[in-house]
């Protein structure tokens, strides 16, 4: 028996490994692609107007959780158990998507103009209200994609989308300066992915097989998805509340200086992205067959995401300086550097708090996770009340306030979720690594500051600490 046990734990670690490795390559490419389309806009539309557009982004995300309502989530963990069922699923979603997205169109300008944002921004969310109708489609094929525990298609099709937006932003943007056209280019680059994913999914083995027609009804199918949409919502209420509450307590370029610390945080979200969405199927599938190999593949899959995480916040936490000096500019956008200093801490908790969230998730407890999300929306915006008008008046830069609140919400998170999540996803070994991994970036980071201190180029020093931080996690034996 201990034989087919251990061929059954390495097949569920190599499919998370596998189509994480996959979609690693992919989403490297488009990250790239989308990192220079993202250090164009602040240089192309100057910090306020970057401000509007980051602000008019975050509104759009907010309507765009609830014209999901989940379902992306539903036909995920439903098709993953019983691929017979993709067309129905996909059918009721997309139809039921549809008509709450219409909804939550017609009430975006009436919430742009109660909220007192100027005629501009409720320009802006007319443009990218219809691109969030786009991105809900687009999540719901994607959705099957990763129930078939196959992610290369939409890693391909999010390529493309982030290629012509950038081919266009290149080609023609740059002589006009257009914030619209700008809002219209990123509406055009969802549709490119939609399109691709749906030519596609054909080929799906649910699409090739007899159909199941014993789905949920539509009644059920909504109240399926309630908990992931107020899951999705309230993470998203919270996530961006801060660009909100920015919005109306400060000025368009502080919006603009906290958005692009931000979006450069939000360009490598992708690493936890990749790893949950190879993840979620796997776990969820061995959940109910198999605790031991749910164990093995969920904690090796953390230890993983841990060791790539550390670096990333021992580099922005150190050279925080220069990175948004060649990416932005000091000039205008000098201030976004504490913002990035705050935000790489965050990072650490943020990723973590993804593994948690996917566990709860293919474990069936995502009401739980409701109850978190509910506190965190409480938490949030009052940290943000005292600390964004404070730091806005001792600094001037009241997006200071706002990293720290969202950081103190991550580790609040964090230390939540952990109650919640299953012991069985946790281990000594887990710990063992983090806090290994933790010491390589100490490291890192003191050959950073170093090089840094005798004044040599800041690229070929964070070369230098890369190097030593993969040589310690190699000597270790920290990569699983």
């Amino acid at each position: 028996m201990a034989a087919p046990k251990t061929q059954a734990i390495e097949s569920g670690l190599d499919s998370i490994l596998r189509n994480s490795s996959l979609l690693m390559g992919a989403k490297i490419v488009s990250s790239a692609v989308g990192m220079v389309v993202m250090v164009l806009l602040p240089r192309l539309l100057g910090d306020a107007e970057f401000g509007r557009l980051h602000l008019a982004i975050s509104l759009t995300a907010l309507f765009g959780a609830a014209a999901d309502f989940g379902l992306a989530r539903v036909i995920t963990r439903a098709v993953a158990c019983d691929r017979a069922t993709a067309w129905p699923y996909l059918r009721q979603a997309a139809l039921l998507s549809l008509l709450l997205g219409a909804g939550l169109y017609a009430t975006l300008p009436v919430t742009v103009h109660a909220l007192g944002y100027p005629a501009r921004v409720g320009n802006l969310v007319l443009i990218l209200g219809v691109g969030m109708i786009v991105d809900t489609w687009a999540q719901l094929t994607s959705a099957l994609f990763q129930a078939h525990e196959q992610m290369l298609v939409p890693a391909v099709a999010r390529i493309a989308g982030t290629v012509v937006m950038l081919g266009l932003v290149l080609g023609g943007l740059r002589h006009f300066n257009s914030v619209m056209s700008v809002a219209a280019v990123l509406v055009l680059a969802s549709v490119v992915r939609l399109a691709i994913q749906a030519l596609a999914i054909r080929r799906l083995e649910g699409f090739r097989i007899p159909t199941r027609a014993e789905t949920l009804p539509w009644r059920r199918l909504l109240v399926a998805g309630l908990p992931f949409l107020a899951w999705q919502g309230l993470g998203l209420f919270y996530f961006r509340l801060d660009v909100i509450m920015l919005g109306r307590m400060t000025s368009d370029a502080t919006v603009g200086w906290y958005g692009a610390g931000s979006r450069l945080l939000e360009s490598f979200t992708f690493i936890p992205d990749l790893l949950m969405a190879a993840m979620l199927p796997v776990v969820a599938r061995l959940w109910t067959t198999s605790p031991t190999q749910f164990q093995a593949a969920s904690q090796k899959t953390l230890d993983l995401l841990l060791v790539a995480t550390i670096p990333l916040v021992v580099v922005l936490l150190t050279l925080a300086d220069p990175i948004v000096d060649l990416l932005f500019g000091a000039g205008q956008f000098g201030p976004s550097i504490p913002i990035l200093r705050i935000k790489a801490l965050t990072l650490a908790f943020l990723f973590v708090d993804y593994y948690l969230a996917t566990i709860l998730i293919a474990v069936g407890r995502e009401r739980r996770w409701l109850l978190l999300a509910v506190a965190a929306c409480f938490v949030s915006p009052a940290l943000n009340w005292v600390l964004i008008p404070l730091t806005d008046a001792r600094y001037g830069n009241g997006g200071v306030g706002a990293a720290v609140a969202t950081l103190v919400t991550e580790i609040f998170i964090m230390i939540s979720a952990i109650r919640l999540t299953p012991r069985d996803a946790f281990g000594p070994a887990s710990w063992r690594v983090g806090l290994q991994a933790t010491g390589a970036g100490v490291a890192a980071g003191a050959v950073i500051l170093l090089g840094l201190a005798l004044k040599a180029p800041w690229i070929p020093v964070g070369i230098a600490g890369g190097i030593t931080y993969v040589a310690l996690v190699l000597y270790l034996g920290l990569v699983p």
